[in-house]
């Protein structure tokens, strides 16, 4: 005896009696496997956001770091230059006079002192700061006995001549073989804490700069609860970072005790300092169950929709409409969105309308897998103007800092093998911290804007470069230039600022004025390289700052005035 009819008749005892209960159950297997799909994904789609947020702050946090390193790297190579000045290195009369002078051109510094190696105050661009003991400084002393190759940053020190808390940045001063002392710049804290203004972060963030060595909050852009200058030791993003000493991210309680998703970043090569931006873990949250929910609601509706259409067809030939159902609901539950339901001729009205039904949901299907197609593509859209900002200083839309870094490179290593000179130009705005202080920030951009304009106008070959060397100060790099090109372009863009003929109370002749040092280097495969350009033509700025500004300053010569 065949055993099939008994296992027919075994499988039927477990299947619902009548019609009815049996269509439900057909049509709960056919369209479980899709319903569960827009389930997974929905729930999937809410992960995807969050992962997309950490990734986003991350790179927002990487951006922050790379500006911030920017800074320090302006306050050594400013140390660096000042050690070179005899009335400075030497502590001679009118020292003071030029740190104070110095000081007034760098905003992102609070101040500068010359300290002799006996840990005593020399000169400084504060009054009253010669004559204070900071022999028993930490970083006084890491800077005497270093061989000057990196400059030395300090944790975060109550300023003896400010009361205030403060950063130092120390470079030793050399004369000859001998310890001359030590130059130091403290850093304006403010100045990290308006970090925010400069980055694309919204008022649902934070941004922190904190020192992973003592905890030490060192700026804030948002009011939280703790403020900087207090010391955080056990902050979720420094734990973060000293178990990982690298950027990521991390979930957590702030300060202030709301649920962020923190991405960090260190500053390359600074000691431990890292910069946390964090972002409302709600928010992100809120996003995405939103998202989930609605794609939740639209496959819940859309599934009642086939049951009722279906729960209707009961006075028609039912079985091979809903066989095809069937198969066309496995097909999409195994990924092919294409799939549809083969009705035929005979088929009731009702479950012709539920196969359109099906239809539509396999369209709404294949159109949210195109949404997260575009969304894709506008991530990486987002990837690249990452890319670009990386490059681009954001305000004059010249070449950043990092962008000139690399350019000088690649010049001086081509200029290496053709034999041909290689031209830098360092511009600086004379009196820039007093024209903002005279028409205020908003002002003081514009007018850094000015000066990109008459810079980018100046140049005349694709392989010119002008970029944002820090601050107020420029660089404008001339690959196969010599002397004679090098002072026209300079006067091109002296002229071109004439003619632009900003008003500024606070400048000898009453208007903008820039500053300019050439240095034009023939490369060879000896020496310092591309730093030995920079520096002289750093050298020659600062000349040109000292003779009087509004002036063009050669290295190694004088330049009579236009």
């Amino acid at each position: 005896m065949s055993p099939f009819p008994t296992a027919r008749r075994m499988l039927a005892g477990f299947l619902p009696r009548g019609l009815w209960p049996r269509l439900f159950l057909l049509m709960a297997l056919a369209t479980g496997p899709m319903l569960a799909g827009l389930v997974l994904s929905a729930v999937d789609d809410g992960r995807r956001l969050v992962d997309a947020a950490r990734d986003q702050v991350v790179q927002l946090a990487r951006l922050a770091a790379e500006q911030q390193d920017d800074s320090l790297q302006e306050a050594s190579h400013l140390l660096r230059v000042l050690a070179k000045v005899p009335a400075v290195r030497g502590m001679q009369d009118g020292c003071e006079t030029l740190l104070r002078d110095v000081v007034a051109d760098h905003p992102r510094i609070e101040a500068v002192a010359m300290i002799r190696p006996d840990g005593i105050v020399a000169c400084g661009s504060r009054p009253g700061a010669a004559g204070l003991d900071a022999g028993d400084r930490p970083y006084f002393r890491e800077a005497m006995v270093s061989d000057g190759s990196r400059a030395v940053l300090s944790s975060l020190t109550l300023s003896r001549a400010s009361g205030r808390p403060t950063m130092f940045v120390a470079v030793p001063v050399r004369v000859g073989a001998l310890r001359a002392g030590v130059l130091i710049a403290s850093l304006n804290l403010q100045w990290f804490a308006r970090l925010g203004d400069r980055l694309p972060v919204g008022s649902t963030r934070s941004v922190e700069v904190l020192d992973s060595r003592d905890g030490a909050v060192l700026a804030r852009a948002q009011d939280l609860t703790a403020q900087a200058g207090e010391m955080a030791p056990d902050h979720p993003v420094l734990q973060a970072y000293r178990a990982s000493p690298s950027s990521g991210s991390i979930v957590a309680a702030d300060v202030d005790g709301v649920s962020r998703i923190f991405g960090f970043a260190p500053l390359p090569g600074r000691g431990g300092i890292v910069i946390a931006i964090g972002l409302l873990e709600s928010k992100v949250r809120m996003a995405a169950d939103t998202r989930s929910g609605v794609v939740l609601i639209a496959a819940v509706g859309a599934a009642g929709f086939a049951f009722f259409v279906t729960w209707m067809a009961a006075d028609r030939v039912l079985l091979g409409p809903i066989r095809s159902l069937a198969v066309a609901a496995h097909q999409v539950g195994s990924g092919d969105m294409s799939a549809h339901a083969r009705m035929g001729r005979g088929a009731a009205r009702e479950l012709r309308q539920l196969g359109a039904s099906f239809a539509r949901m396999a369209r709404r299907l294949r159109e949210r897998e195109g949404r997260i197609t575009a969304m894709q593509a506008e991530l990486e859209e987002m990837n690249r103007q990452l890319r670009i900002l990386v490059r681009q200083d954001g305000l004059t839309g010249l070449g950043n800092r990092r962008h000139f870094d690399d350019m000088l490179g690649t010049e001086y290593r081509r200029a290496m093998r053709m034999g041909t000179p290689l031209t830098l130009i360092m511009v600086d705005v004379d009196r820039f911290k007093a024209f903002n202080d005279l028409y205020g920030h908003p002002a003081g951009d514009a007018c850094l804007q000015a000066v990109a304009r008459a810079l980018a106008a100046s140049l005349r070959r694709p392989a010119d470069l002008a970029a944002r060397y820090g601050g107020e100060e420029f660089a404008v790099l001339l690959p196969s230039t010599d002397e004679a090109g090098a002072l026209v372009s300079a006067a091109r863009i002296q002229d071109a600022m004439r003619a632009a003929a900003l008003p500024h109370a606070g400048s000898e002749g009453g208007f903008l004025s820039l500053s300019l040092g050439v240095a034009v280097l023939m490369p060879s495969g000896g020496g310092d390289g591309p730093a030995a350009l920079v520096e002289a033509a750093d050298t020659a700025l600062y000349a040109a700052k000292r003779a009087g500004r509004n002036q063009v300053q050669v290295a190694g010569r004088t330049v009579p005035a236009a």
